[in-house]
Parts: C-alpha cells; sequence; structure tokens
C-alpha cells in the first residue's frame, strides 16, 4: 500500500510538471519569438532648469514587457525630474530574458554618461540556477563600473508570485533571490563612501497588494511578466522609494 501511494505521488508530482512547462513554453514562445521593437530613448521638456539623463540596465521588467508606459517602471520618477529640470532624458538598454553578466557585456557598453541608473537584474539568473557564488562577482564588476555614478539597485521581486512555476521551485528560487539581494545590499552598505541605493522589491509588493486589497495574479499577464495593473504597482513603489531616498538624504537628482 505505501509503495502504491509512493508511486502515486512520483506520478502526480512529473503530470503536475509536464503539464506546468507546456503552460511555460506556450506562454513565453511569442515572447522569445517577437523583435525588439521598444523606444529606446525619450526626452521630456520640464519645468526647471539643468538636465538629467537616466539609465535603465535589466532584464524584461525594466524593458517593459507587456507595458504601455513609454518609460516602464521610472514613468512617476521621470515626471517628477521634469517638474525641477528642464530636459529628461530616458535611455533604456535593457533586454529581456538578459541575465546579469549578459547585461554586463551587452548593455553596459552601450551606457551614454547618465546622472542616474538604474538596475534590475537577477531572474534569469535563478532560472539558470546561477550560484550565488558566482552571481556575487557578476556584482562586484557591475558596481565597480558604476563606481561614482548614482545607482539605485531595485531589487528582485518574490519568486512565488510565478504561479506557472511548480511551488518547490518557488521556494527554490525564492532563497536564490534572497541570497542575491543580500548580496548587493551588503555591497552596497560597505561603500558608503559611493552614490549608491537600492528600491526595495523583494518585501514592499507584499505590503501593497496587503494594502490595495489585490491578489499577485491580478499583477501578472502571463504567470512571469508584469501586466499594465503591475507595472502600474511598480512604477508607483519605484516613485514612492524614490521620494523617500532624496527626503533621508540620498544624493539623486
Amino acid at each position: 500500500m505505501a509503495i502504491k501511494l509512493i508511486v502515486l505521488l512520483v506520478a502526480l508530482f512529473f503530470a503536475d510538471l509536464i503539464v506546468r512547462y507546456a503552460l511555460i513554453i506556450k506562454a513565453l514562445y511569442p515572447i522569445r519569438q517577437r523583435p525588439v521593437s521598444r523606444k529606446r530613448s525619450f526626452a521630456l521638456k520640464g519645468s526647471g532648469k539643468g538636465s538629467v539623463r537616466i539609465a535603465l540596465l535589466g532584464d524584461s521588467v525594466l524593458y517593459g514587457e507587456n507595458s504601455l508606459y513609454p518609460i516602464p517602471a521610472v514613468h512617476y520618477v521621470a515626471q517628477d525630474l521634469a517638474e525641477r529640470y528642464q530636459t529628461v532624458a530616458v535611455n533604456n538598454y535593457a533586454i529581456t530574458g538578459d541575465t546579469i553578466d549578459r547585461l554586463i557585456a551587452t548593455q553596459l557598453p552601450k551606457i551614454q554618461e547618465s546622472s542616474l541608473t538604474f538596475i534590475y537584474v537577477g531572474a534569469n539568473d535563478y532560472f539558470r540556477f546561477t550560484a550565488p557564488r558566482k552571481f556575487a562577482r557578476s556584482v562586484d564588476r557591475l558596481l565597480e563600473s558604476l563606481s561614482g555614478k548614482a545607482t539605485v539597485w531595485c531589487t528582485l521581486a518574490d519568486p512565488r508570485y510565478l504561479y506557472l512555476l511548480p511551488i518547490w521551485q518557488r521556494y527554490l528560487y525564492r532563497y536564490y533571490a534572497g541570497a542575491y539581494m543580500n548580496y548587493v545590499e551588503s555591497v552596497i552598505r560597505q561603500h558608503p563612501e559611493e552614490n549608491w541605493h537600492t528600491i526595495d522589491f523583494l518585501h514592499e509588493p507584499a505590503v501593497r497588494l496587503k494594502a490595495q486589497n489585490l491578489t499577485s495574479r491580478s499583477l501578472i499577464a502571463d504567470g512571469f511578466h508584469l501586466n499594465d495593473a503591475g507595472h502600474e504597482v511598480w512604477a508607483m513603489i519605484v516613485r514612492d522609494a524614490y521620494v523617500k531616498l532624496r527626503q533621508d538624504g540620498a544624493k539623486l537628482p
């Protein structure tokens, strides 16, 4: 009887795995087939003096997959800056599917001189089970290249929201995401002389979801990428956190 139960549980485990991965392939296939079509450069005319140039480095979140915002993630930050500056330029270098090493190899060399850089990367690393130590070495390389530059690193969102994945895999990815971001935060704390900061996306979305009586599924389009409502919440978190960083004395535009 016990053996039959074990066999049944194993069969259910693999059946669930097959179904979920079939759904994942179906959800991601259109994204992988479509050309990169998002406009990469934007300029807002403001009412102040001087100019600000923002660079976005990362994966699908900062690329703006499924977002109707011309400027994903930093939409409200750019609008606020336009009230204090004459010109706010945003260059979006993010690429859907990029790991941190791909970011360093393909996005970083293209970056123009910027007043402010936003980073969101790491999900495609935990999808590939990149060891935290390897990710940490890449973090060192990336931040070293941004020494002396105003940088805001948005920590990874909670992988447990990725509902198409098996539950055990979501929790495994949560471990990786936590380890990656703990290292990022520790490096930034160790360099108070640098103008480096973080915005918490690992825990803050749960607070917003509870406060607004939302569910994580209501913010995700395909089990992996944000829908319009998700991008709205994301942009508001970035804006609110950015305002608080400035209020707390961060030397940001």
